[in-house]
């Protein structure tokens, strides 16, 4: 009779043994989903986007095309504004720009042209980067470094004499190691534009996308009916933010000025989706997690109860009570063990999926897989401490 249900208890023990495999793999996948995702997020709150975001205002100023119609009457506009605004209490740069760093996450006005004395190619592979429209005082506003040559100036209207500034990369990929100041460009292949400049990459498109090759134009030559405003304050947005709308309306009382927000919002938004993964994933790992020591520990506790008389006996031979611990924890620590290596055939199996998540951390990323596992085993041992305990302190004369 006694050894019945030492059999059935037995099976009950294997069964929950199972059970607890199974969460402590399920565990394993999510936490290593987690992790890779928090990884990812740390990396991209700490990549160099190649300007400083901090203390930037933007605004968006779309004119009004029945009153706005010539490109005089939009320059003028635009350079009575910058006026103004560069005489706001507080504000120690000013610019205008058609796009800023991290207003689209996606190409926006991506363009083809072609390099004067360069090799004539097919059209279709001719040379592409990113056009963007800017006022003097952008890169220093922004703070984007000017590598080589100059910035724009308000001389840069003449028609005859247009004139551009490249970023490194669009530098480093189309000409190369030789210098392009003074070389000419042009979109069209009638009118040319003479390089002026070279700054710093900058990621237009947010912290997650590859740095793009940019080409800027001087807005006083390409006159904008909706630019964004852009204000670097050493001091808190919000009054600088008051006082650029009421510059507008100042200037033209039925102009709207919309979408007011900090380079420090516009960054955010473009990383606030792996941000959302990877909090929930988190939340869901911490409740897997405790769920699965929650069992494990269960389970340890339940197969002390059922051997009792097993540990008095080895006491009662001589065994050591270290080596009752041992044993114990050595159970718990075989379950998790084998847990681990099912999770981690799972977690590659799936790897594709939370990959397609990940912009920069590898989806088989050794660093978090060997964290979490260490982060488990650890888990395990404390859960398992407390039954290794008490089988310890079995009393062999029972």
């Amino acid at each position: 009779r006694d050894g019945g249900a030492a059999t059935a208890g037995g099976r009950r023990v294997r069964l929950r043994g199972m059970l607890v495999i199974t969460e402590v793999a399920l565990a394993f996948v999510v936490l290593v989903s987690a992790g890779l995702m928090l990884r990812d997020l740390r990396r991209l709150l700490a990549i160099d986007l190649g300007y400083e975001p901090e203390h930037v205002v933007t605004a968006r100023v779309d004119l009004n095309w029945s009153r706005y119609a010539t490109g005089q009457a939009r320059w003028r506009f635009e350079q009575t504004l910058l006026e103004r605004l560069g005489q706001v209490p507080g504000v120690t740069g000013v610019a205008l720009a058609n796009q800023f760093p991290a207003s689209s996450s996606s190409p926006q006005n991506n363009t083809s042209f072609v390099i004067r004395g360069g090799a004539a190619t097919d059209p279709a592979q001719r040379p592409k980067a990113e056009f963007n429209v800017v006022s003097p005082g952008y890169f220093r506003t922004i703070g984007a470094p000017l590598l080589r040559g100059r910035d724009f100036t308000p001389a840069d209207r003449d028609s005859s004499g247009l004139v551009a500034v490249l970023s490194r990369s669009a530098v480093r990929r189309y000409f190369g190691t030789a210098d392009p100041v003074g070389r000419e460009i042009s979109i069209d292949g009638q009118r040319w534009m003479t390089v002026v400049g070279v700054v710093g990459d900058v990621r237009q498109f947010g912290p997650a996308a590859d740095v793009p090759e940019q080409v800027y134009l001087p807005a006083a030559a390409f006159p904008m009916g909706d630019f964004r405003v852009l204000l670097r304050t050493g001091e808190a947005s919000g009054p600088v933010a008051l006082q650029m709308r009421r510059t507008v309306e100042a200037l033209d009382p039925e102009q709207p000025v919309t979408e007011v927000r900090t380079l420090d919002q516009a960054r955010d938004d473009r990383i606030a989706s792996s941000r959302l993964t990877a909090t929930l994933l988190a939340i869901f790992a911490a409740i897997a997690l405790a769920v699965a020591t929650t069992g494990l520990g269960g389970v340890m506790a339940y197969s002390v109860g059922q051997r009792k008389q097993e540990f008095g006996i080895r006491l009662a031979l001589g065994a050591r009570r270290g080596a009752i611990l041992g044993l114990v924890l050595g159970e718990g620590v075989r379950l998790v063990a084998i847990g681990l290596l099912l999770g981690t055939l799972g977690s590659r199996l799936i790897s594709h999926l939370i990959g397609s998540l990940l912009s920069g951390v590898p989806s088989t990323d050794p660093a978090t897989y060997v964290g979490v596992a260490v982060l488990f085993l650890g888990v395990a041992i404390l859960t398992c401490l407390e039954p290794a305990r008490r089988a310890t302190a079995v009393d062999p004369s029972l």
